[in-house]
């Protein structure tokens, strides 16, 4: 990813497509500089060679948004847990997305907002 090399993402999506996955699930982390950048990029070059839907996973809410908005397509938002899902549920219902709501809490997670 840092040096915007497609070809090892789009591998990847081709052969999970080939393989009959229903979707493919992306973790892009929680980096707060980067992530929106990052998430247009790699929704953009994985939705070149694939029609599947695809998980965007990170726990950065504007990350989330920056991906759900770049896809095109039925999308997944995986995952928020029971104590975030405030910032994130309605993500899901603006961008009409199915999600991963976890029901277990994370103390780190807690302490991070």
């Amino acid at each position: 990813m840092k040096e915007r090399n497609a070809a090892p993402l789009q591998e990847l999506a081709i052969a999970q497509t080939k393989a009959g996955m229903d979707f493919i699930d992306i973790n892009i982390g929680r980096r707060v500089k980067t992530a929106i950048n990052s998430w247009n990029g790699v929704v953009k070059t994985v939705q070149e060679v694939t029609d599947l839907p695809l998980s965007l996973d990170t726990t950065n809410p504007l990350a989330m948004e920056a991906g759900l908005k770049a896809h095109r397509g039925k999308r997944w938002l995986n995952s928020f847990h029971w104590n975030v899902w405030p910032k994130e549920l309605p993500l899901a219902v603006k961008y009409d997305c199915d999600f991963v709501g976890l029901l277990w809490q994370r103390r780190l997670a807690a302490r991070r907002q």
